[in-house]
């Protein structure tokens, strides 16, 4: 998002080419999202199908993957040491010149840039890919050049991914003590920081590979800031609330987001995803003179959205403004349910519900009580036998026959 908000503020130079910014959703689950983004392409359905009902509509061009010039996956960045991260390629799509040309065309600008930044961009050509959505896109066509941005080399230097502790305090990179959230929203956390840096390093490789002059543009820092804060410590942050109208308390909460993905149930899109599309289009968007009322894209429009911002309440109202933007969702639901291909080419992951939650606990005494329960028994064995043996031969003496007898 980062670099996307720094090119979008030098679109106008930008003219010659078209540069897409896309947020894959379940890539934990065999890369569901990026999946279903080459099989929509290979369909010829993306980023959505050819309206052809009439002339007059505006519509954005389909893209296929031999439309591709060069695919940029930022990967883990968060923990960049040293100012140092890792450009890595696929070395079989690397043996095709054009690929390589490109490939090695962008390392040696990265290269570059990194430098004057006082930062390392190291290039690997030889060595595997990481785990990566690029791979989703090379299974389909090996042709497609492109390189996998990663703060590692060989092993992932967040040993906590997809974990528990895979959080700011998990990295320790969490806010000060008694810092005020007004005060937490706008600091800057080293992960901020190492995001902000990479993130000027890549506009700036990007517009160079495009256009072929220097950009000065830097990542804004105070955006890293305030993404770090929304998206890792508190949702119910003033960026994400001005996406809502009075109904911000139904899913911000003073914690972030859940990324859980589960069986879609058609009831709209999963918060995360929603508030990264709000971002995105705020980020990119360009402002217009519309009232809330009016902002909508008009019938014939079906390129762009328009999306409607919320200030802060001032004196019990509250005001807004209407952005344009051509940010839009595609569907994130795996082929094999679509083409019931169940062989494994696609991702089948399934969930399990159940209608309510219960527990059942099985504990497991300490042998120590075993024993002592068990000395118990014995003792208290030998003490009644024996009582009860004495009450017997002296049942006589302890309980006098009646007269009658």
């Amino acid at each position: 998002m980062l670099v996307a908000e720094s090119l979008a503020k030098v679109r106008s130079d930008l003219t010659d080419r078209e540069i897409m910014f896309v947020l894959f959703n379940g890539e934990a689950f065999d890369y569901i999202g990026s999946s279903r983004l080459v099989y929509d392409m290979q369909k010829g359905e993306f980023p959505q199908k050819v309206d052809l009902s009439s002339n007059d509509t505006v519509q954005n061009a389909v893209v296929r993957l031999e439309d591709i010039d060069l695919f940029i996956e930022l990967s883990q960045l968060g923990l960049v040491r040293e100012g140092k991260f890792f450009l890595h390629t696929d070395p079989v799509s690397s043996a095709d010149a054009h690929v390589r040309d490109r490939v090695r065309l962008f390392s040696s600008i990265s290269g570059a840039e990194a430098s004057k930044a006082n930062m390392t961009s190291v290039f690997l050509n030889g060595t595997q890919l990481p785990p990566a959505s690029f791979q989703q896109f090379l299974r389909s066509n090996v042709s497609v050049p492109g390189v996998v941005i990663t703060d590692h080399q060989r092993e992932y230097q967040n040993h906590f991914y997809n974990s528990e502790f895979d959080s700011l305090k998990g990295q320790m990179s969490d806010y000060p003590v008694n810092m005020s959230d007004a005060e937490a929203y706008n600091y800057a956390t080293s992960i901020a920081i190492n995001a902000q840096k990479v993130a000027t390093v890549v506009a700036r490789s990007v517009y160079k590979f495009v256009t072929g002059n220097a950009l000065k543009e830097e990542a804004n820092l105070t955006t890293s800031a305030n993404l770090m804060y929304c998206y890792t410590y508190k949702s119910n942050c003033s960026l994400f609330i001005s996406y809502f109208n009075g109904t911000a308390d139904q899913y911000l909460k003073a914690s972030p987001l859940s990324l859980y993905i589960g069986v879609s149930r058609g009831d709209g899109s999963h918060p995360v995803t929603y508030a990264s599309q709000m971002t995105l289009g705020n980020l990119i968007g360009e402002r217009v003179n519309l009232t809330e009322a009016d902002c909508k894209a008009p019938a014939h429009d079906k390129m762009n959205k328009y999306y409607f911002y919320y200030n802060p309440v001032v004196n019990g109202t509250r005001s807004g403004y209407c952005v344009k933007t051509n940010t839009d969702l595609s569907q994130a639901k795996s082929p094999a349910f679509l083409l019931d291909d169940y062989s494994g080419k696609y991702s089948t992951w399934t969930e399990s519900i159940w209608a309510s939650t219960s527990i059942r606990i099985f504990l497991q005494p300490d042998p120590k009580q075993d024993l002592y329960t068990l000395a118990f028994g014995i003792v208290a064995t030998v003490i009644l036998t024996a009582l009860i043996f004495g009450m017997s031969r002296a049942a006589g003496d302890i309980f006098l026959a009646s007269e009658d007898a």
